[in-house]
């Protein structure tokens, strides 16, 4: 089985949708049907033997593996429109004796393990099997790859790819050449405004259990960031993401509730906007998350696994950045160490707890700076407060003004006068100041 997918760069990718979500957006919407599809790919492959690889455009193989995780095989998908690089997969697979292949596109979110079984059983009795989308065009297609070669090579040539007529013309050459069709169920793909709706409501309709964590992420004026950490952090887990706004003038709130996160208006206060989050959260299980910060691989099973154990009230993740230089490597150890020796994680390592420990403490106090480190050292008094070895990934954009020295300094001098009991209003002062010099 084969994915066919281009990597989120911005403005590349979605481009019909840059109008509404802007080219941030638009590309945090792509990685996040993306990873969904493979999601559904990797989980079918579980049931039944499958040879699952992702046929890329844009980015580089690592960046790509790094998004998409090691259960792929990788490649290019190479130069030429649609039809010549779908050719290509073609040929690679008759060339490598496969006899059934499935290709499918990313931007389907309906797409689930399901209908890919019913194309393999279909794909048994037919050399030829289709999945209509709304618009005219096809979703997957599936080839009986035994089938003479140049039989199959009229599928990809003379196509108008991106009209309304990829379906029909695609039909009508295979009757041409003499190979009967087979249909999956039409779905809807996202391509313009009006189809956002679409992966809204898979996400709003994800059902949520006893067990559920709720993802809130405070902000204000984050549409470059929301998206990809929205994104990241969806999940086949049962998790809710919620995005409380303290009064955005830009797109972010149009960005989170297009990836199907719910919103909810709040001051403009970080402590107050996260306390009303909590409030409305339906999980068990909170996890504070700023806007610039993507989570590791897995968290809900990380998340679970340490508020299990016995004498633990908290936890956070390893601090990480998504700047690969000496110097942030040593800002990052340096944060690590903090966290560790002295159970005392900052926000930006996505804090977790559960509902219940969060209410018994009162919540973050309503403070205009330090407002996380008041929150942890109340929940020391609960129990240990565990960083985990897995990290988040922070935008370094921080840090990028002053540099990751001066800034380290600030953010250490910050944190001694708050322990020194200088009031937070005047540490807020003082942090504003230092960052617009």
């Amino acid at each position: 089985m084969v994915l066919l997918s281009r990597y989120p760069t911005p403005g590349t990718t979605k481009t019909r949708l840059i109008p509404i979500l802007g080219p941030w957006g638009a590309a945090a919407l792509q990685q996040a049907m993306t990873r969904r599809v493979a999601n559904q790919i990797e989980a079918l492959g579980k049931i039944q033997p499958l040879a699952a690889e992702i046929c890329y455009s844009g980015g580089d193989l690592d960046r790509i593996r790094q998004w998409l995780g090691s259960a792929f095989n990788y490649r290019p998908q190479g130069d030429g429109d649609l039809g010549r690089r779908m050719a290509r997969v073609v040929k690679r697979a008759d060339t490598e004796n496969v006899r059934r292949l499935i290709m499918v596109g990313a931007d389907i979110p309906q797409l689930n393990q399901a209908i890919l079984r019913h194309a393999f059983e279909l794909l048994d009795q037919h050399p030829l099997v289709l999945g209509p989308t709304k618009d005219g065009g096809y979703y997957l297609m599936g080839l009986d790859v035994s089938t003479e070669f140049e039989k199959l090579m009229p599928l990809f040539e003379g196509i108008s790819w991106g009209s309304d007529r990829v379906l029909t013309q695609t039909v009508a050459a295979a009757d041409k050449a003499g190979l009967p069709s087979a249909f999956t169920k039409v779905l809807k793909d996202v391509d313009r405004a009006d189809d956002i709706a679409v992966w809204r409501n898979i996400c709003k309709n994800r059902p949520l259990t006893s067990a559920s964590i709720s993802v809130i992420i405070p902000t204000f004026n984050e549409e470059q960031h929301i998206g990809q950490t929205i994104a990241a952090a969806q999940t086949v887990d049962d998790v809710e993401i919620i995005a409380a706004d303290g009064g955005s003038g830009d797109r972010t709130v149009i960005v989170a509730e297009a990836l199907g996160a719910i919103t909810l208006a709040c001051p403009p206060s970080k402590a107050r906007q996260m306390n009303l989050a909590a409030e409305k959260a339906a999980g068990r299980i909170l996890c504070f998350l700023h806007a610039d910060t993507t989570l590791p691989d897995h968290y809900p099973r990380l998340i679970r696994q340490t508020l299990a154990r016995p004498g633990v009230s908290a936890g956070a993740f390893s601090f990480g950045t998504n700047v690969d230089s000496a110097a942030f490597k040593r800002v990052a150890a340096g944060a690590n160490w903090r966290s560790r020796t002295f159970q005392l994680p900052y926000g930006d390592q996505a804090l977790f707890m559960t509902k219940t420990f969060f209410e018994q403490v009162g919540g973050y106090p309503e403070i205009p700076i330090m407002e996380d480190v008041a929150l942890v050292l109340r929940l020391q008094k609960k129990g240990r407060v565990v960083t985990l070895p897995d990290a988040v990934a922070t935008s370094a954009r921080r840090w990028r003004h002053l540099g990751a020295v001066k800034t380290t300094l600030m953010n250490q001098a910050i944190l001694a006068a708050y322990f020194a009991k200088v009031p937070p209003t005047q540490l807020a002062r003082w942090y504003q100041r230092s960052r617009y010099r």
